[in-house]
């Protein structure tokens, strides 16, 4: 019988908050850096931190960052369930049934438009009279998401400053759509935006929180007027573009080997045939208990991507199905049995490590994705 927990009986997603905390710590430490002066950070934890359990994370970074990011109100609930009491900013628009429960437990919205701040001061007359809410205004340099464009955010500003008794404007933002891939752009962008804070400054005064760098535009681009930066990708241990900064991978994720056989030249290996053995006397194919039903890329198929079995990497073999993928272990210098683990995402023992980046290199994808698809509700989930 296994003498491991039953959550680690078949592929499992282990996740490392200590590694998280480090990762933040060494943002805010790179962030003030750039800027040239202290700034705050919001550790972006949607999609149930990329993947990484938003409890565990949450409540490992309550005491290092000043507020979180989320995308809709069941991650929000979920910070403070586990006890976190940090300010949560909803980072995008808020569907109009959600509004009564952002109000009633004073979460931040983020505001692109008159209609959206009209349903914010309307909730807050008939739950918190007499009362005050901060919000942000976000504008639209060029992500074309959200936001009020530059022609028209100023007047939108001013209408929350003026008009909406209930709201105060604590907070503006905007959001690079090319920081990791178009230095020129980024650049021109934060000069807009900047200068339309130059403007905003003279006239009527900016709010205490101004944010606009996302992972990759914290590290190549500073704005002259930003107090905060939103971290993602950065904390989980990933970089989306060269820096100088040690991070730690907070994301682990294992498999078991399930079958271990010996194929005669001329054997089809997985849907279609498309990998045939060619290896004399066999080729020994490894089956281990993963596939895209968990989460792992289907376009890593015939991709040349690799798994780390007893710490050594061995080729992906055939077509990725969703429940199993195949790898080539004749080259190992002891038989894997079953029952091994091995590492589909991750480091292991020998010191070699498949990376985030590499595998959604060899997806066509981002790194992003990889790490969000190893979610799946089939997945074991352990903290270490």
């Amino acid at each position: 019988m296994p003498d491991h927990p039953l959550s680690m009986n078949r592929a499992w997603v282990e996740t490392d908050p200590s590694a998280v905390v480090e990762n933040a710590r060494a943002v805010r430490g790179l962030s003030s850096a750039v800027a040239g002066r202290p700034m705050q950070l919001m550790a972006v934890v949607k999609a149930d931190a990329y993947g990484h359990g938003l409890g565990a994370v949450a409540a490992a970074l309550d005491p290092e960052v000043d507020l979180f990011g989320v995308a809709c109100v069941s991650e929000a609930t979920r910070i403070r369930e586990v006890g976190a009491t940090s300010d949560v900013l909803m980072l995008g628009p808020v569907p109009v049934g959600d509004i009564p429960e952002v109000v009633a437990n004073g979460w931040i919205p983020v505001i692109s438009c008159v209609s959206e701040a009209r349903d914010y001061q309307e909730q807050m007359e008939c739950q918190r009279p007499g009362e005050e809410m901060g919000v942000h205004v976000a504008v639209d340099t060029g992500m074309g998401r959200e936001g009020a464009v530059l022609d028209v955010a100023g007047e939108l500003i001013r209408f929350v400053r003026e008009e909406c008794a209930g709201l105060r404007l604590d907070g503006l933002m905007t959001h690079y759509p090319s920081a990791d891939d178009d230095d020129d752009f980024t650049r021109d962008q934060t000069a807009r935006f900047d200068a339309f804070l130059d403007a905003l400054a003279d006239e009527h005064g900016l709010p205490p929180m101004v944010h606009l760098a996302n992972s990759a535009g914290l590290l190549t681009c500073a704005s002259r007027h930003a107090t905060t930066v939103r971290a993602g990708l950065l904390l989980y241990g990933v970089a989306p573009v060269d820096a100088d900064v040690t991070l730690r991978p907070a994301l682990h994720v294992k498999a078991r080997v399930t079958l271990v056989r010996d194929l005669a030249p001329g054997s089809g290996v997985s849907y279609g045939r498309r990998f045939v053995t060619e290896r004399e006397p066999v080729t020994t194919v490894a089956t281990i208990a993963i596939g895209y039903g968990d989460g792992y890329f289907r376009h890593l198929s015939e991709s040349g991507a690799e798994v780390l079995v007893n710490g050594r990497r061995c080729p992906l073999l055939g077509r990725v199905t969703m429940d199993q993928i195949m790898v080539d272990v004749s080259e190992l210098p002891e038989r894997p049995q079953r029952g091994d683990v091995a590492i589909v995402l991750g480091g292991g023992a020998g010191g070699d490590e498949i990376t985030a980046s590499e595998l959604a290199e060899r997806a066509g994808t981002i790194s992003w994705e990889i790490l969000c698809r190893f979610g799946s509700p089939r997945l074991g989930r352990i903290v270490v």
